[in-house]
């Protein structure tokens, strides 16, 4: 079944750009795990979660993304769902360095300028996930950057959406 933001492809220059809307470590861990197993690297994540999960959820999550990703650009939603301006950059951050140490980090003021410096950090072909809390702007910053469907694991859709499951 179509499941429009989950698990989508694009191609922004030579990057492919996985977004997935993964808010808990399960499915955090799911995409880090599809992602190494088909690019066999764990590339650049772009992320943000809700500021309405419990720190502890906040930094379980961000404990998983680090297991993956060595790189990751954090950024803040525009509904802070509750939380101050900033909360969520060093709840996320301080998971990072609790998951991994070495851990490359980097503070995005928004959506835009978080998907723009992942693809700046990331090599040529790397790949980068989008973790994303509200599909609309998303869908129209692909649009801007000239992104466009590509091939995804485990089957896809005309759209570039993921028609598989990970196993």
């Amino acid at each position: 079944t179509h499941n429009p933001g989950r698990g989508c492809v694009y191609r922004i220059g030579g990057n492919p750009v996985l977004v997935d809307y993964a808010h808990n470590p399960a499915a955090v861990a799911a995409m880090g795990a599809l992602v190494e197993r088909h690019w066999g690297t764990g590339g650049v994540a772009a992320v943000t979660l809700p500021g309405d999960r419990s720190d502890e959820l906040v930094g379980e999550t961000a404990r998983a993304l680090a297991r993956t990703f060595g790189r990751v650009v954090v950024y803040e939603d525009e509904d802070l769902r509750g939380r101050r301006s900033g909360e969520m950059t060093r709840l996320i951050v301080e998971g990072l360095r609790e998951g991994r140490p070495d851990v490359r980090h980097h503070p995005a003021g928004d959506l835009k300028g978080a998907v723009t410096s992942a693809l700046d950090m990331a090599g040529p072909g790397e790949p980068v996930l989008l973790l994303y809390e509200k599909l609309q702007p998303v869908t129209e910053l692909l649009d801007t950057l000239g992104a466009r469907p590509d091939e995804a694991p485990g089957g896809q859709s005309p759209e570039g959406q993921v028609t598989g499951r990970p196993t």
